[in-house]
């Protein structure tokens, strides 16, 4: 991270761009903040001998963000992935909340982001996640849908 005038930090992902050995910072590892946001954050692992997360999101439109996901493993930070039903790879994941990441822990490992389908059904879909320290990858498991009311009365609960 890079300090840039009193209130304004410059955030580079070196990790995902593979410029941590050079320390070269460009606007394409740029990671854009929206202050008004909590869209940085590190989420406790509730199982003993997994890491932490450090959620950073990146502001994707008004309700949704791109999060990515970062752990430590062997004293080394690392760049989680997600792989999808197909088993296609993404360094981030689509979440939505108005007021803070979408991110919660269900039990050892499986973790939960969620979208808005604002375009036809209206509903909030939960997306369950299996994270794998070995590999570094979340693997999608399932998806359940939720009325707008019980997303946010469930996301009351769980933030």
């Amino acid at each position: 991270m890079a300090k840039q005038g009193k209130d304004t930090p410059d955030i580079y992902d070196n990790i995902s761009s593979n410029n941590i050995n050079n320390g070269s910072y460009s606007e394409d590892n740029k990671i854009r903040m929206n202050l008004s946001r909590k869209l940085v954050r590190v989420h406790q692992n509730s199982q003993t001998g997994n890491p932490d997360f450090l959620l950073i999101g990146i502001p994707g439109c008004t309700n949704v963000s791109y999060v990515k996901v970062y752990y430590i493993k062997d004293g080394k930070l690392n760049q989680a992935k997600f792989l999808d039903p197909n088993n296609n790879d993404s360094n981030e994941v689509l979440t939505s909340n108005s007021r803070s990441l979408f991110f919660n822990q269900t039990e050892d490992n499986i973790f939960e982001t969620s979208l808005y389908d604002n375009a036809e059904t209206f509903m909030f879909y939960i997306h369950s996640w299996k994270f794998n320290l070995d590999s570094g990858n979340f693997t999608y498991l399932s998806s359940r849908s939720m009325s707008v009311d019980d997303y946010y009365n469930y996301g009351d609960k769980i933030n």
